[in-house]
């Protein structure tokens, strides 16, 4: 008994190991893609679930070399990823386009790297390692494939939807498809919008006044007229734009302008996921599909062995059978161990003392009971169903938040 405990505890402590690891490769990956690119790196060079997906494949890659049984567990458990990767995609695609110079912030929403602390993450991952523990204690490998074939319909069908939009700019990319109206190319330059205007001020430093009727109050200001844009977009809004920021003014005639903050759902007819959550939604679609079919094709294997006879080796190619059956000489079972062992039941007895097998065929033999293939192949495909589920929903979930925002 006591050499036995340790071998119960393996897949829960490979569970974690794969979890821990990938915390620290997707953080890791933060940093340097932070260092590279900067603070943006996140949201417009790196997608968050690129890091994620690809810290997730190589801890359970770098776990199943030590416990293959593992798989299906640690797989599940860190699906604990999914929430916090949605929540950050909604945060992306809720960032506004332009913030009104005039209001203050407010508590970051939820989803926003504010709310991703490790006590948010210590409490979804607490949830689901022991979730996908008693998943694969119950061994519902049935609804496991069921809900990888879900996630990877639903990530090809968002897929579809978003090569509709693929000409479209992200929305951290769209005011520069804006079309400029007007470009000043000096502080005397002027520029006269409906209700607003764009002129040089008074002091003893060059600056450039953005002043609104809607706003009197509260006017921009600009280090300088020259070199700034003008830009109309769709319906009533503009953006003015130099080479620190830009802002966002709704326009009116009647002097009711007014600078503003203007979201992406604004504009989502416009708009477009980035092409790299496009890029994840294909390669995590493609790799679930690819995975449930090395499952399928596993159990499909195993279903060829149902008839098979059984008998026992003798470990030098002899194989007797229970009933009374004569014993069997089967060349290719020579370098099986002892023990219980199958025979392919498309070969019969051709003689006495050799097995028969079709001209150019051998005999198909494998150690063990059906029984023990079958439990070996379930485990196999429940562990390959649960990597395909992690793939498909963690690919899928900024087209998800795509789709929420009217993306695609």
């Amino acid at each position: 008994m006591p050499s036995q405990k340790p071998q119960s505890h393996a897949p829960i402590a490979a569970t974690l190991a794969a979890v821990v690891l990938s915390w620290g490769l997707a953080f890791g990956g933060a940093y340097v893609a932070d260092a590279v690119w900067g603070v943006d790196a996140w949201d417009h060079h790196v997608p968050v679930s690129a890091v994620i997906v690809l810290a997730s494949v190589v801890s359970l890659a770098v776990v199943c070399l030590w416990r293959r049984s593992a798989l299906a567990s640690a797989s599940l458990a860190m699906l604990g990823w999914f929430p916090l990767l949605l929540l950050n995609c909604f945060w992306v695609l809720g960032e506004p386009l332009t913030r009104a110079s005039h209001v203050s912030d407010h508590m970051p929403p939820l989803g926003s790297p504010a709310w991703d602390t490790g006590i948010s993450i210590a409490i979804l991952f607490g949830v689901s390692v022991p979730v996908a523990r008693a998943v694969v204690r119950r061994r519902l490998g049935g609804p496991i494939r069921f809900l990888a074939v879900v996630a990877a319909a639903i990530a090809l069908g968002l897929l579809a939807a978003s090569l509709r939009r693929l000409p479209n700019p992200s929305p951290h990319g769209y005011i520069a498809t804006v079309p400029v109206v007007a470009m000043l190319r000096g502080d005397a330059d002027t520029f006269a919008g409906p209700g607003f205007s764009v002129k040089a001020g008074w002091g003893e430093k060059p600056w450039c006044l953005v002043s609104s009727g809607g706003n009197p109050d509260y006017p921009v200001i600009f280090p300088t007229c020259k070199g700034l844009l003008i830009r109309h977009g769709a319906g009533d809004l503009w953006f003015i734009q130099d080479r620190e920021k830009v802002i966002g003014i709704r326009a009116a005639s009647g002097g009711a302008a007014v600078e503003t903050t203007i979201y992406p759902d604004e504009v989502a007819a416009s708009l477009g996921p980035p092409r790299s959550w496009i890029g994840l939604a294909a390669a995590g679609g493609a790799g679930a599909l690819l995975v449930l079919g090395l499952g399928e094709a596993a159990r499909r294997r195993t279903r060829g062995w149902r008839g098979a006879r059984a008998g026992v080796h003798d470990g030098s190619g002899w194989i007797t059978f229970k009933g009374g059956d004569a014993p069997l000489h089967v060349p290719a079972a020579g370098g099986l161990p002892k023990g219980r062992i199958l025979v392919d039941a498309a070969c019969r007895t051709a003689h006495y003392r050799e097995m028969g097998c079709p001209a150019g065929e051998e005999a198909r033999v494998a150690p063990g009971t059906l029984r023990q293939m079958q439990n070996a192949c379930d485990a196999r495909s429940r562990g390959l169903a649960a990597f395909a589920l992690l793939l498909a929903a963690l690919s899928v979930a900024p087209l998800v938040a795509s789709a929420y925002h009217g993306l695609l």
